[in-house]
This record gives C-alpha cells, structure tokens and sequence, in this order.
C-alpha cells in the first residue's frame, strides 16, 4: 500500500512538472504569436503609409498637369470654364492635403486651396452681375508657377520616402 501511494505521489509531481513545462512553453508560444502580429500590424501601417503617399504623388502630378493646363487657359482668355478648372485643382489640393503628413506643407495647401476657392467665388460674382471676370491673368500665373514649383516638391520628398 505504501509504494501505492508512493507511486501516486511520485505520478503527481511529474504530472505537476509536465504540465508546468507545457505551461511555459505556451507562454513562450504566445509571445511568439504576439510578436508576428505586432510585426504584421506594422507592416501593414507601413503599406497603407507607402499606399497615402503614392496617392498623394498621383494626385500632385494630376494636380500640376491641371494648374498648367488653367494657365494656358488664361493666356488664351478663356474664361467660361474656368470655375469648373479651379474647382477641380481645388479639390485635389485637399486631397493631397490629406494625404500629406508634413505639417510644413499644411500652410501652403491652405493658402492654395483658399486662392482657388477666391477665384472660383469672384468668377462666381462677376457672372451674377452679368460683368466681366477681370483678374491680373500674369500675376495668377505666376502664382500657379509657384505653387506647381513647390507641388513638384512634394512629389519629389514622397518619392524618396516610399
């Protein structure tokens, strides 16, 4: 009867100790799982960075073959479209707007999108008046020049940190 217990007891300690063991090898394995899923986590924040900010570099080039094309609308004097034209440039630059993490940029996006929404609103007047839409086509021009110049840089700073 004694070795019985004695077999019983020595039956519990090494079921004890297993089943420590596998306690602590679960453990270890968790932490394995916890890891891959924080590095798929990451990865996939990284990818939908990299996604933001070709998206961004889309829309700037869109943007910019859009700003040149209001330009030579302005050299050639045709004004009924316009609104339509600093409408859809406007809304782009929100749109880079959003896509953009450099709060450097943030001040120019704002004054763009603001001189955008201006121009759409005096175009917007000058017809309800029935009057003329005149603006200094030169000096908005040279201002597009500008703002096509710092778009372009935008692109080139996201290319280097996709």
């Amino acid at each position: 009867m004694d070795k019985l217990i004695l077999i019983s007891n020595i039956s519990s300690i090494l079921g004890a100790i297993i089943s420590g063991i596998g306690f602590y090898f679960g453990l270890q394995q968790l932490k394995k799982v916890k890891r891959s899923a924080d590095a798929a986590r990451a990865a996939a924040d990284s990818t939908r960075m990299a996604l933001g900010k070709i998206s961004a570099i889309e829309a700037c080039a869109a943007t910019i073959q859009q700003m040149e094309e209001l330009k030579g609308y302005h050299r050639r004097n045709q004004l009924t479209e316009l609104p339509e034209r600093y409408a859809k440039v406007r809304l782009k630059l929100v749109e880079i707007k959003a896509d953009i993490p450099d709060a450097t940029d943030i001040v120019f996006f704002d004054s763009a999108i603001e001189s955008y929404a201006k121009m759409e609103r005096d175009h917007d007047a000058a017809s309800k008046k029935n009057a003329k839409f005149i603006v200094d086509f030169d000096k908005v021009n040279a201002t597009i020049t500008k703002q096509t110049s710092h778009l372009t840089g935008v692109a080139a700073r996201l290319r280097k940190q996709v």
